[in-house]
């Protein structure tokens, strides 16, 4: 028999090839009919936004089921036109398997903290993250390690160095234990991390290791957290004047203070930034604005790229928007109905749609005395369709694969109230129906209860994905997308509980040069 294999084969990086320049970054999917977009980095930095992202096939798949990722990178100065760059941080070795991180500006050099998930392939990792917890107990702060000062192969938090942000070369250094860092600079010169996978908390250090834990307790994780958040990806920005933290799939924390808080949770009260995109990260463009980057799920781990522009609330809140300068372009729109009431008198209105990718657009008005719910669908040729229903009465909007010809799609509940609702359920991820899943869910807060709304919607057909993308837009103000395999539209209806008027309804082919 055979007994205690072991991986002696060095990984072979595939040869250089030219950037590929001109590309649109809006669900953009990388080369490959089982390659997709994983865990998405962001950074601003000399005019130039870089998006790095873990490069996925067969959906977290590869490597007997342990990803295989590594870091792919794209760069746009205008967000429109968008260059292809080799391998950011790729793998050099069997074992390696490379986790979320986040890139910095440290020292006149652009640093890119990434985990290394090597527990998954490689058992000495084990001993090797064990070596760094014993010197973390025993100097109350994280060391530095080589590989060579490891009894296995490195695990944790490691590091690369660029000097143009497309380059980098790999330290080798561990410098804490975690395995999903995310680090940025401060303005006072310190380095805050945020540890997740092996460690929690907040972590500070006045260099690239060291890190001492400054509050063990932030971000709350798990039953600890009112959203059932975990510790790993998270995602700090700051903007005017407020401090911001994403929890990877839930969660989203507000400080007025500065980055060490106190903070409290928004998501909690309703409010989240999370519209059907996992892991979604942001960074600061020209003109002082926020753009946020994920990807969108449906058929597993990993997805299409999908991209939004924030926008800050007098209160603290964000909404999101389509980034104008990402949304496809389109030809002169049709219109197919320039003003219908739909409700108890005119149930329903219908119109087929051709076999390409679309944008539609309406404005609806809700009843000024009875404002309820509308749904626009859009149906399949197979009998598939999707539903998405608009609440004017509790200003919230949800996607739902429920069409009954009777009635609207039963009412789900929100990522908050899913986690009241369950509470000895502790990770968000076991619950059903949320927008990590890229299918049905609802969120609160997106819509202006009982007010207009200006509804764009962009139905894109997809060969790759097999179905289609679904990404609505509410008055500029509020997003949600989904994904829809098998889903290969073919007419659009309306429908109402109560009397809603529809003004300037039209379709616009999206245009392909």
């Amino acid at each position: 028999g055979v007994s205690a294999p072991t991986l002696s084969c060095p990984g072979r990086r595939p040869p250089a090839t030219a950037p590929r320049t001109g590309l649109r970054a809006q669900y953009f999917t990388p080369e490959g009919h089982n390659s997709w977009v994983g865990d998405v980095v962001t950074f601003f930095h000399d005019g130039v936004f870089h998006l790095y992202y873990l490069l996925d096939r067969r959906h977290h798949s590869s490597k007997f089921g342990c990803g295989g990722h590594y870091f792919a990178h794209l760069s746009s100065s205008d967000l429109r036109h968008w260059t292809e760059h080799p391998t950011a941080i790729g793998i050099d070795e069997q074992w390696e398997t490379i986790g979320t991180g986040t890139p910095f500006l440290w020292d006149g050099r652009i640093c890119f903290s990434y985990g290394m998930h090597s527990t998954r392939m490689d058992t000495s990792a084990r001993d090797s993250l064990r070596v760094q917890h014993e010197y973390l107990t025993a100097h109350g702060h994280s060391g530095v390690f080589t590989r060579d000062k490891l009894p296995g192969v490195p695990a944790g938090t490691l590091c690369a160095f660029s000097d143009d942000g497309i380059n980098f070369r790999k330290s080798g250094e561990v410098i804490h234990p975690c395995e999903n860092p995310s680090i940025y600079a401060l303005p006072d010169g310190q380095l805050l991390l945020f540890a997740g996978y092996g460690l929690e908390g907040t972590w500070l250090s006045d260099r690239i290791g060291a890190w001492r834990c400054v509050n063990p307790s932030f971000p709350p994780r798990g039953g600890t957290a009112p959203m059932r958040n975990s510790s790993e990806c998270q995602c700090y920005f700051a903007w005017r004047g407020r401090h911001y933290v994403l929890g990877g799939f839930s969660g989203f924390f507000v400080s007025d203070v500065g980055p060490l808080g106190p903070y409290r949770d928004l998501a909690a009260e309703g409010h989240d930034l999370y519209d059907g995109l996992g892991v979604p990260m942001v960074a600061a463009f020209t003109g002082d604005r926020r753009i946020l980057a994920g990807w969108l799920g449906g058929n597993g781990w990993g997805g299409h790229l999908v991209l939004r522009e924030l926008l800050q609330l007098p209160d603290g809140n964000l909404g999101m928007k389509w980034p104008p300068e990402a949304t496809p372009d389109t030809a002169p729109p049709e219109v197919i109905a320039e003003n219908i009431v739909i409700g108890p008198e005119k149930s329903r209105f219908s119109h087929d749609l051709p076999k390409q990718s679309l944008l539609l657009s309406l404005r609806i008005t809700p009843s000024a005395t009875a404002p309820g719910r509308f749904a626009l669908r859009v149906h399949g040729d197979g009998g598939q369709c999707c539903e998405l229903q608009l609440d004017f009465a509790r200003g919230r909007a949800q996607w739902h694969d429920q069409c009954p010809d009777d009635a609207l799609a039963e009412v789900l509940p929100s990522a908050r109230e899913l986690c009241a609702q369950n509470p000895e359920v502790k990770s968000f991820s076991k619950l059903p129906n949320t927008h990590m899943r890229g299918r049905n869910f609802c969120r609160e807060n997106a819509l202006a209860p009982a007010a207009p709304c200006d509804l764009r919607l962009l139905v894109i057909g997809d060969d790759k994905l097999g179905g289609c993308i679904l990404d609505a837009e509410f008055t500029g103000r509020q997003t949600m997308v989904t994904s829809r395999l098998g889903l290969w539209p073919r007419r659009v209806e309306l429908l109402a509980e109560s009397a809603t008027a529809v003004a300037d309804f039209s379709i616009a082919a999206l245009r392909t040069d």
